[in-house]
């Protein structure tokens, strides 16, 4: 059987949930209060906790938790779990502790943010991110939980923990020996490393947060898909659809607006040549005048000349 850490933490509920089918109430040497064994419960029936204690477990699911009523301050302290199962004799108890308060500790929601897909070769290594944004401090209890669900498969398996400072990775599932912890829980992060990925790693990948006071919560979940070949993602060509579009659109403008200046340009080309024209005429006028003007002798001479073209014309 695998060894339990011995452990010791603070709780805010009545009920533990562990795996054990034995519970004491440690003070100087510890006192018992319960026993599981050959099929049957065995409970307080003369201590602190007679009449309040009842057991709530699965032994069959591995389960031995216990639930105790009506709390009171005196309950304060340590209980410890034992399990055995034969032929697993050998481990470490288990224990955590309960503080019993008058009024409950404030508990607010916690947001855990994860990516919504990944891709990655395979052979290589892939990074699955998980964050959380809480509006307490971070804690020193902070948790981080990572579980797996193939692709096809209807449940999943834990194959991370990370708990009181102390990172528990998978050891017998399908990623052992290639699973890293590469996250910061003191900047609230809870990423994990997958080495030497393989087809068989597709899957579902979710991640769960907890920083106490803050454990109200939901997880969130990452896919990696395994290709031989990373395929171009939908979003890059859609980018570049609407790029060409954009282009083409701007070309359109451009070419439009290049017409409009040439239609300008020749238009305004012309009405200057004709207003050119006027000015010649009206300036010829104003010279044959201003010649009848000053010499009147040549102006008579040009008018015989003019009457003697026109008479030879009708003799014509």
């Amino acid at each position: 059987m695998e060894k339990e850490k011995d452990e010791e933490r603070d709780v805010f509920v009545s009920s533990h949930k562990c795996v054990l089918v034995k519970g004491q109430r440690e003070e100087k040497r510890g006192q018992e209060i319960f026993h599981y064994v050959g099929g049957a419960a065995y409970l307080d029936s003369k201590g602190p906790f007679r009449d309040r204690l009842e057991f709530v477990g699965n032994p069959s699911r591995r389960d031995g938790s216990i639930l105790i009523k009506n709390l009171d301050f005196s309950d304060n302290g340590t209980f410890t779990c034992d399990a055995k199962n034969p032929p697993d004799i050998a481990g470490r108890p288990s224990s955590v502790r309960l503080l019993v308060f008058e009024k409950a500790s404030q508990i607010t929601a916690i947001v855990v943010y994860t990516s919504w897909e990944r891709h990655a070769l395979v052979g290589s290594d892939v990074r699955l991110s998980c964050s959380f944004f809480s509006w307490q401090w971070t804690s020193p209890d902070v948790t981080f939980s990572w579980h797996y669900r193939p692709d096809g498969a209807k449940e999943g398996i834990a194959i991370f923990h990370y708990v009181g400072g102390a990172a528990y990775l998978d050891s017998k599932g399908p990623f052992r020996d290639r699973l890293e912890f590469v996250g910061n829980p003191s900047r609230r992060d809870g990423s994990i490393l997958i080495k030497n990925l393989d087809f068989s790693d597709n899957g579902t990948f979710t991640c769960d947060a907890k920083n106490p006071p803050d454990i109200a919560g939901r997880p969130s979940s990452v896919r990696l898909l395994v290709f031989e070949k990373v395929p171009v993602q939908a979003g890059v060509i859609t980018g570049a659809i609407i790029g060409v579009v954009l282009g083409l659109l701007i070309l359109i403008v451009a070419i439009y607006y290049l017409m409009r200046f040439l239609v300008a340009r020749r238009v305004f080309s012309l009405s200057m040549s004709k207003h050119g024209k006027k000015g010649k005429g009206k300036e010829g006028s104003q010279q044959k005048q201003a010649l009848a003007v000053t010499d009147p002798a040549k102006l008579k001479a040009a008018a015989s000349e003019k009457k003697k073209q026109e008479s030879r014309r009708e003799k014509k």
